[in-house]
């Protein structure tokens, strides 16, 4: 399974706990499931190019209008 479709899904089974917790927040979670918060998607962007590293993490936003699209940053060199 790709990395950001696993966060994703971690992202969608705790939905719920999310959105109590961190409503209006961006999120960050990372490879190994970790999340962090923030309140603009540029503090949550930059944490996670200079954190974890672009291509290596999941960038969403928590809201109840928004709480199925996805935001990732994809920096494949390889291909």
């Amino acid at each position: 399974m790709l990395e950001l479709e696993k966060q994703y899904l971690f992202y969608l089974d705790h939905e719920a706990d999310f959105l109590k917790k961190y409503e209006g927040k961006f999120l960050v979670i990372s490879e190994d499931l970790e999340v962090s918060a923030f309140d603009s998607k540029k503090d949550a962007y930059a944490f996670g190019a200079e954190n974890i590293g672009l291509g290596n993490f999941l960038l969403q936003e928590c809201t109840y209008n928004a709480a199925h699209m996805v935001n990732y940053v994809n920096f494949n060199l390889a291909s």
